[in-house]
């Protein structure tokens, strides 16, 4: 039972310093957010703090992680039926994400984000895609990963102006545009037969 209280703890714990985090990054860059500061905003002492997270840089990456992991759970466990594509179905399932962790998600996709996290969330879709860009459209592999990262890039900033507008295309039409954008970089790459 003491555990149970324990566990239950730590995840408020976690959750009120993930909220601190967000709400101080709204503000200012993670280089300016000290300990001391995320743990007067979540009102704990500094040794709690550490319980749990090295620096504000090992909190920040472990809710990168968790949403990484989120992302990856959640498409495992979709059934490809609802769109013509499965990446379509996995864009849509992404936007989706995002929606219902706008807030979280407006920072850490924001142009004061970390990068490298921003095309993590987008690779997920990467394998499914260059297999159907190889196989559909004949494509060498190169070309097909060459055509995605430029598109991953493209979709980013369309991500953050979405986010930053109030999203007001649902997640599937945020799917499919990107989909019909993409259609347009690949055309000039498809071999004739």
């Amino acid at each position: 039972m003491k555990e149970q209280k324990s566990d239950r703890r730590s995840r408020y714990t976690k959750r009120f310093l993930k909220e601190s985090l967000i709400e101080l990054m709204e503000k200012k860059p993670i280089n300016k957010i000290s300990v001391s500061e995320l743990c007067e905003k979540a009102d704990i002492n500094r040794s709690t703090f550490y319980n749990h997270y090295s620096d504000q840089y090992d909190l920040l990456q472990q809710m990168e992680e968790e949403i990484i992991d989120d992302v990856n759970a959640m498409l495992a466990d979709c059934e490809y039926q609802k769109y013509d594509s499965k990446l379509m179905q996995i864009l849509a399932y992404i936007f989706e994400y995002i929606r219902d962790n706008s807030r979280a998600c407006r920072i850490l996709l924001s142009e004061q984000g970390d990068v490298h996290f921003q095309r993590q969330i987008l690779m997920i879709a990467h394998e499914s895609y260059v297999t159907e860009l190889v196989t559909r459209n004949r494509l060498e592999e190169d070309t097909a990963t060459d055509i995605y990262l430029f598109i991953v890039n493209g979709s980013i900033g369309l991500i953050q102006s979405w986010l930053k507008n109030g999203m007001k295309k649902s997640a599937h039409e945020m799917a499919e545009l990107i989909v019909r954008l993409s259609g347009g970089c690949v055309t000039p790459f498809v071999r004739k037969q």
